[in-house]
């Protein structure tokens, strides 16, 4: 048989294909590299022998739309889908990690706190997917990427909703794309129903997949195995499962209890939503000192993380007054050019000789002068190009925007993979709020510039606040390393709860205006006593790019939801605006995401 002629090479959707990652029944999967910008991404190609069938077509072309449906920071994102010679693709985030298969075949068993960490974020993922009438159908480890993010360990990406089936209202001719009687799922982990291949799926029979993960997670088997496939599916179906308490006896009574409600044959006797599921494990005491309830032990947690924020609020606050907090200062070549563009007698020529002595703040500007931000209809090539384009608030934009990226470029790992994730989500919330005010009409309306660096500013005080952290961290594990150091919960109250104090501070030792100050303070909630202002812009757009999965934290989709919804009706907003500012917003950030730069042309003598 001949062998197929190889695609690496060859350009899918802008990437151009590196290597092959994995391959499966559908299709395979490729690392893939756009090759002028440099950003990374993973292509998943049909395979051509199994294109040939319509229904499976259909149902690669479903995984994308349930993908893009569902828009929640736990499903990996899809960022384009097509046909090229014949071959369909799909392509989707880059991830770098290992699947939750993966760490099972290595470690085996998991620890309750990290099978409960891992499992409430898949229930938001499907949470969010139940909400919009889509059933993943193929819930198992395998599908399961656990990121390599080191404030936000274990963060998961659910993956492969190539069998995802729409419910309800929202299902079409074109959702039911299995035959009566095929039954569709891995054996393994497939609920009663599945294995019966009878009637309509609903969001319960995930819920008993992910019962069948935690199960294997916490006892490092699942709950029925055996010699043939058809022996499997018999026992999903009529079989008890073992206690998994009896298998391991160090597992809270509370976890084992709702483990053995989300696998109850019936689905009407299981967890009635991904919510309950929720709560039911977080209420699993973990790790919860002897003589202290659960009630007792939450309390105290809050009280520690209140205690905790209250104090290094006081501490910032105190070396601020004292000018002692390590704030980062604006390199000096940025300082500089804003000194040169407020001088009349100078010309762009002279500006880009000095941009020009620093590399990377070339490389940034020529990007920048490229990009979404200053769109034109021929690229720029050279510096002195690039200035005219963007003009001198336009340069200064971009100077700041190199300023907060070199000033948390930190030489400690964890700030840099963290700072990565804030990163990406300030260009989002800047992006569109200079959308927004530019569609706004009226009198004294926003610059749009400066509403634009107030959204790429409004988190940056998260890494300075991390870095103190970190070296709180340090301190204690060289003194006392049996010390307990702070909760993941509270470190992220204490970053909440005091983040936006030291970004105040930063903005105004960068001399920027007082707007933008103002809306790093109130980029959580809105002032309907001044509908256009900076911070109400940054308040919606910072809700608008969580909404759209640009956020690496935990979000509350409902409160999310809700700030949109408040933030639409204050400035009089339309449904198509919002539509026009989601479509290619992913496409939009990452062209300014700082990955491969241009070749730099040097700048006009």
């Amino acid at each position: 048989m001949e062998k197929p002629p190889s695609l690496i090479g060859r350009v899918f959707g802008g990437y151009r294909l590196v290597t092959q990652l994995r391959s499966g029944g559908m299709g395979t999967v490729y690392y893939a590299e756009h090759p002028v910008i440099g950003r990374r991404a993973a292509v998943k190609i049909l395979r051509p022998e199994v294109a040939q069938n319509p229904q499976v077509v259909a149902r690669f072309l479903t995984e994308a739309r349930a993908v893009n449906d569902i828009r929640h920071p736990n499903v990996v994102e899809i960022t384009d889908i097509g046909v090229s010679e014949g071959l369909h693709y799909i392509v989707m985030s880059f991830l770098e990690g290992e699947t939750l298969g993966e760490r099972l075949e290595r470690d085996r068993v998991l620890d309750e706190a990290s099978a409960i960490r891992i499992v409430r974020q898949v229930a938001s993922a499907l949470g969010a997917a139940h909400e919009r009438g889509i059933v993943h159908r193929d819930l198992k480890p395998e599908n399961i990427f656990l990121l390599n993010h080191p404030d936000y360990p274990d963060y998961v990406k659910v993956l492969d909703f190539g069998i995802a089936k729409l419910i309800g209202d929202q299902a079409s001719p074109e959702s039911h794309l299995t035959e009566g009687g095929t039954v569709v799922g891995t054996p393994a982990y497939m609920s009663p129903e599945q294995c019966r291949a009878r009637g309509e799926l609903d969001h319960r029979s995930d819920i008993y997949s992910l019962g069948v993960m935690l199960y294997q997670m916490l006892v490092g088997q699942v709950p029925f195995r055996a010699l043939s496939i058809t022996d499997v599916l018999i026992a999903h179906v009529q079989e008890k499962p073992v206690p998994p308490i009896e298998i391991n006896p160090k597992l809270s009574i509370h976890l084992n209890a709702a483990i053995l409600r989300a696998l109850e044959k019936d689905p009407g006797r299981r967890f009635s939503s991904m919510r309950e599921l929720r709560d039911a494990i977080e209420r699993a005491p973990n790790a919860i000192p002897p003589g202290l309830t659960e009630e007792t032990f939450a309390k105290r947690e809050q009280r520690e993380a209140s205690f905790v924020v209250d104090k290094l609020t006081q501490i910032i606050l105190q070396r601020l007054e004292r000018d002692s907090l390590l704030i980062p200062s604006m390199p000096a070549i940025a300082i500089q050019c804003i000194g040169l563009l407020d001088d009349p007698n100078q010309t762009f020529s002279d500006v880009g000789k000095l941009v020009g002595r620093d590399p990377v703040l070339a490389s940034r500007v020529l990007r920048m002068a490229n990009s979404a931000a200053f769109p034109g209809k021929v690229a720029v090539a050279t510096l002195e190009q690039a200035i005219v384009r963007m003009g001198t608030e336009g340069l200064k934009l971009a100077l700041v925007n190199y300023s907060m990226y070199q000033a948390f470029s930190s030489k400690n790992e964890r700030i840099r993979s963290s700072f990565r994730g804030i990163w990406e989500h300030s260009l989002a919330v800047a992006l569109v709020a200079k959308e927004l005010a530019e569609r706004l009409t009226g009198s004294q309306l926003p610059d749009p510039a400066g509403v634009y660096l107030a959204g790429l500013l409004h988190d940056v005080g998260k890494p300075v606040v991390g870095a103190l952290l970190l070296e709180a961290e340090r301190l204690i594990s060289d003194k006392q390393s049996e010390l307990p150091w702070i909760s993941h919960s509270v470190w992220t109250r204490v970053v909440n709860g005091s983040h936006r104090r030291v970004g105040t501070a930063l903005a105004r030792k960068w001399n920027l205006p007082a707007q933008i100050s103002s809306a790093i303070e109130g980029a959580s909630s809105y002032d309907p006593s001044v509908p256009v202002s900076f911070a109400n812009l940054v308040c919606l757009a910072n809700a608008f790019a969580k909404q759209e999965g640009l956020y690496a934290g935990d979000v509350d989709l409902a409160q999310i939801d809700d700030l949109v919804a408040k933030g639409k009706r204050l400035l009089g907003l339309s449904d198509e605006v919002m539509a026009d500012l989601r479509t290619g917003l992913y496409q939009r950030v990452g062209t300014l995401l700082e990955l491969k730069p241009p070749a730099i042309k040097p700048p006009a003598s």
